[in-house]
């Protein structure tokens, strides 16, 4: 009997191994009678889902018989629509309000030994701020998580620490003052732009009579002050001077210029060019990899001369060939004797035969 149970529990071991195709009440025989265990789950906390973000959970379990696959299901229908459950244990939902569910799975090995376990679920409110995104899940508590920050301009574990953006220098040519997620850049006298890095026309335009330059909206105004003013307003002229940054022509030619907060921008360069659009040059990518006789104006000269070269060719074979007409129209017409003089390798054998005949005629 022994050795009976013995066999059976060696065969059993065997096919389940091999995850041989067993009927399933037989397969249940089977591991009752050889005492196969069924799957152990891992401890699992309370899991925490986020509204409007996807759960993505990995229920888990062992096998005590070391067997690596194992599959899972529910038991009974799912507890909300939108949960499911894979075979591989991939756990997921995305919730749309508070609310608490009770998830029951069971994992199965191929011996169709199982176990079940009861999940619970809840359903919360991500706490990230600023603008900060959960993770997939939280165990426990929805506190228990570190928040992903990335461009918000806070930090911290739940993104609620601003970002000290003024440590890095941003400012070229000014001032910076951290703000709440950001920064603002006092700029220097004669610089704009949100990094102080652009220079407005008073920096390179100097006011008669050595006048103070002022950048004001679409124009510069220059006070001019006379030497006996010592101080008195009153004394001085203020002019304005209408400003277009364009009327210089900053620009290569032929591209568009445009003003923005009085300071000019140019367009991008012609087509076959490369630059800034203030200094633009030829590009030399688009002519690389191309050989001498591929441009186009080489290709324009390489076929005018092969057409000139293929008429020379043709009028020289018409005229060797109208020259040799002539010369044996004229060497037709001199007696044999005179023939044999002028060419002495042709063969006349046949004209001399019938010379011949004519005489005997």
């Amino acid at each position: 009997m022994a050795t009976a149970f013995l066999s059976l529990f060696v065969l059993v071991s065997f096919l389940c191994f091999l995850n041989f195709p067993l009927i399933d009440s037989f397969k249940a025989d089977l591991y009752v009678s050889a005492d196969n265990a069924p799957p152990i789950f891992e401890p699992t906390s309370i899991i925490i889902a986020f509204i409007d973000n996807l759960l993505d959970f990995t229920v888990e379990a062992e096998d005590p018989e070391n067997r690596p696959h194992l599959t899972y299901s529910l038991v009974g229908a799912p507890p909300d629509p939108d949960l499911s459950l894979s075979s591989d244990g991939q756990l997921t939902w995305t919730p749309k309000q508070n609310s608490t569910l009770v998830v029951n799975v069971m994992a199965a090995d191929e011996c169709s030994a199982s176990s079940t376990q009861s999940l619970t679920v809840m359903a919360r409110d991500c706490p990230c701020q600023n603008g900060g995104s959960c993770p997939p899940f939280a165990l426990d508590s929805p506190d228990n998580i570190n928040c992903t920050c990335n461009g918000t301009g806070f930090t911290g574990q739940m993104c609620d620490v601003d970002v000290d953006e003024c440590l890095n220098s941003p400012c070229d040519h000014g001032v910076c003052n951290n703000t709440v997620g950001g920064f603002h850049c006092e700029c220097e006298q004669y610089y704009t732009g949100p990094l102080c890095d652009q220079e407005t026309p008073c920096f390179s335009y100097r006011c008669p009579d050595n006048g103070t330059c002022a950048d004001i909206p679409g124009a510069i105004q220059c006070t001019i002050c006379p030497e006996e003013s010592s101080g008195n307003s009153s004394l001085c002229v203020v002019i304005e001077i209408s400003l277009d940054p364009c009327s210089s022509n900053p620009c290569y030619h032929n591209v568009t210029c445009d003003v923005l907060d009085d300071v000019y921008t140019c367009g991008p360069c012609p087509a076959g060019m490369t630059g800034d659009g203030v200094e633009c040059v030829k590009d030399v990518t688009e002519l690389q990899g191309s050989s001498w006789y591929q441009q186009p104006v080489n290709i324009a000269l390489l076929s005018v001369g092969a057409v000139t070269v293929a008429a020379a060719l043709i009028g020289v074979a018409v005229w060797r060939v109208k020259s040799h007409n002539a010369t044996r129209g004229k060497v037709g017409d001199l007696p044999l004797e005179e023939r044999r003089k002028s060419h002495p390798s042709q063969d006349l054998h046949v004209e001399e035969m019938s010379d011949q005949d004519d005489k005997v005629d």
